[in-house]
């Protein structure tokens, strides 16, 4: 039996957790956005500090299948720092920093699942709760800011720091709505519409390729798990993935302009990002070149220092074939705990995110996100479930 002073320092915890998100998803346009200012990057540096700390406070409670990410953190932050001391001038409490920034949302899904596991609190209306400031949160920024720039041209004003970031918290909206309304917590009303606007605004209003396709492999998944392929999950997960990937090479097969302009200079830098792992000794293939190594000059995009442009590529390059490794096992260890089909569909499309871009995993606060999606699945589990315990 739970104790009631467990209970209770569970439920200020996770209340903690909720509000904390909420702060950094409200102080965004201060924190990492055009309108960055001292105070809101103070006010974010310290909801960041308040998860870690109630990560590391409930370390001891997390779920059995989730016990890897803590090795896997650990391990590969001996790697990084190890690769940024031997091959770079940068500091390794910076790569320590930045390492942390991307294992911390990660973490935070057993964080929050124990916690929702034994609490007196309504997870479920929590996470709606998250969903309308969200979508509140959208509408203000449409309705108050200036327009975003992407590719040169001009796109609908964005809250969450930049076009690509408020794609990727919008899409992970979309995951949570989904959920809801999966589990029959919310209404069809309450879920789609919501739902309908937040992918207009991801392919048309924001132009976002990589959250369109990450949105399109989800609802493909999903419908032709329902109605094409008889709930065969094997065959559901698949096809969209596919369907990606026909989706992704189409438009370089678009004659009228060089294929760096469609694909935004990408393959340029893909071909350079590969002679550049080519000068890899030994030991870099597998600890890495190092933070910030995966930053080059290039005349694809104006001399300016720009990264690959793919996190797979980032990982491979900065942390080699341990954090590279590190990151699937991460993915692994996910899809083990968290099993249905649907769960199974959100980090394929947050993956594709990543294949392409800068993507979901990279950007802390859609990032988070995904802790608040899964605990929906996991705090609806049947309690009869293995997986649940």
């Amino acid at each position: 039996m739970t104790s009631s002073i467990s209970i209770e320092r569970n439920d200020s915890l996770l209340r903690l957790y909720i509000i904390d998100i909420a702060i950094k998803l409200a102080v965004s346009p201060w924190a990492t956005g055009d309108y960055i200012s001292t105070w809101g990057v103070l006010v974010n540096y310290a909801c960041d500090g308040i998860l870690l700390g109630i990560v590391f406070v409930q370390l001891s409670k997390f779920p059995r299948v989730y016990l890897p990410i803590i090795g896997i953190f650990l391990f590969t932050a001996l790697t990084y720092a190890m690769s940024t001391f031997f091959f770079t001038d940068e500091s390794i409490i910076s790569a320590m920093i930045n390492h942390l920034k991307f294992f911390l949302p990660f973490m935070a899904v057993p964080t929050l699942v124990s916690l929702a596991a034994h609490s007196r609190l309504n997870i479920n209306n929590l996470v709606f709760g998250l969903c309308i400031l969200i979508i509140v949160l959208v509408i203000f920024g449409l309705a108050t800011l200036p327009p975003s720039m992407n590719r040169l041209e001009k796109w609908l004003p964005t809250y969450f720091g930049g076009l690509h970031t408020t794609a990727y918290v919008s899409l992970m909206t979309c995951f949570a709505l989904h959920a809801l309304w999966q589990h029959k917590l919310i209404s069809t009303l309450m879920c789609w519409p919501p739902i309908l606007f937040l992918s207009a605004m991801i392919m048309a209003g924001w132009g976002v390729r990589t959250a369109s396709l990450g949105f399109i492999v989800f609802i493909l998944g999903i419908m032709t798990s329902k109605w094409l392929f008889m709930n065969r999950p094997f065959v559901a997960l698949f096809f969209p993935m596919g369907v990606g990937i026909v989706a992704s090479v189409m438009p370089l097969l678009d004659f009228s302009g060089s294929i760096d302009q469609v694909s935004s200079g990408r393959i340029s830098m893909y071909i350079e990002k590969y002679h550049q792992l080519m000068r890899n000794d030994f030991p870099q293939w597998f600890i890495g070149n190092g933070y910030m190594s995966d930053l080059i000059l290039t005349d694809i995009w104006w001399w300016e220092a720009k990264g690959a442009h793919s996190d797979f590529i980032t990982f491979m390059v900065e942390g080699g074939i341990f954090y590279f490794g590190g990151f699937f096992a991460i993915i692994g260890c996910l899809f083990r705990a968290h099993p249905s089909l649907p769960e199974k569909l959100i980090l394929v499309a947050m993956l594709w995110t990543s294949m392409f871009s800068n993507g979901a995993f990279s950007r802390p606060i859609a990032a988070y996100l995904l802790s608040v999606v899964f605990v929906v699945y996991y705090y609806n589990r049947p309690r009869n479930n293995p997986n649940a315990q």
